[in-house]
């Protein structure tokens, strides 16, 4: 089933646009809202559950698109918010992800950029429900299929630790979010602190025993990349 995604302008050309982009040409299903304050009361109303990402215009007249990734993001944390700012618009869109947003497009929106962003932190947003559910997963009382399903079983069909379980799914985060600490902490559903501590765990641990050698190198705390 094709995942969810709230589409929120106010200006109704570019809304109708977004959404033949995101439903005929990205094939994702898509719920519209032509206000902050609309937006708002669809996520926090709980009657779309199944809602997987948003896509907000930052700038707009009442409520903004401020308002609503804090309003959104204290009801659900881990949902993705994709805002638009117009080109030059910097400041605003360095609000907007301190403010939790996890990525921003320029207008126009280059249709491989969207695609791309979208399908990111959809992955990322995955993991993280991995992640949460590993950790209440009863390993003496999960079946053989419910753990294949889960991705909880190696190559030698062993249960993983929860600590290489917690580990995969950072690299990954960390990988897709071009190795920002901050993106990745944020699409995990974690602080950046503990993210950094999972990091020198990861590798004092790799150090110690280089029999299990991991083909990627773990992204150590002190990258160069963005933070």
């Amino acid at each position: 089933m094709p995942e969810t995604i709230l589409i929120v302008d106010d200006e109704i050309s570019q809304l109708r646009m977004a959404e033949f982009v995101v439903r005929d040409k990205l094939h994702y299903r898509v719920r519209t809202a032509s206000g902050g304050q609309e937006a708002i009361d669809i996520v926090l109303s709980g009657k779309t559950p199944q809602l997987d990402l948003i896509l907000l215009d930052l700038v707009m007249p009442g409520v903004n698109g401020l308002d609503v990734i804090r309003a959104v993001k204290a009801f659900r944390p881990n949902l993705p918010i994709i805002v638009f700012t117009q080109y030059g618009d910097g400041d605003n869109a360095v609000r907007a992800v301190q403010a939790g947003a996890n990525d921003f497009l320029n207008k126009p929106v280059v249709l491989e950029r969207l695609r791309l962003s979208i399908q990111n932190l959809l992955a990322m947003q995955k993991m993280a429900s991995y992640i949460e559910k590993s950790e209440k997963l009863v390993v003496g009382a999960a079946t053989v299929a419910q753990a294949e399903s889960a991705g909880f079983l190696d190559a030698q069909g062993r249960m993983k630790k929860l600590e290489t379980i917690e580990e995969e799914a950072i690299r990954f985060a960390l990988e897709h979010a071009d190795g920002c600490m901050t993106r990745a902490a944020r699409s995990l559903g974690i602080g950046r602190s503990t993210l950094y501590r999972k990091l020198d765990s990861f590798n004092s641990r790799s150090q110690i025993s280089r029999a299990n050698h991991i083909t990627r190198p773990m992204i150590v705390a002190s990258s160069n990349k963005r933070s």
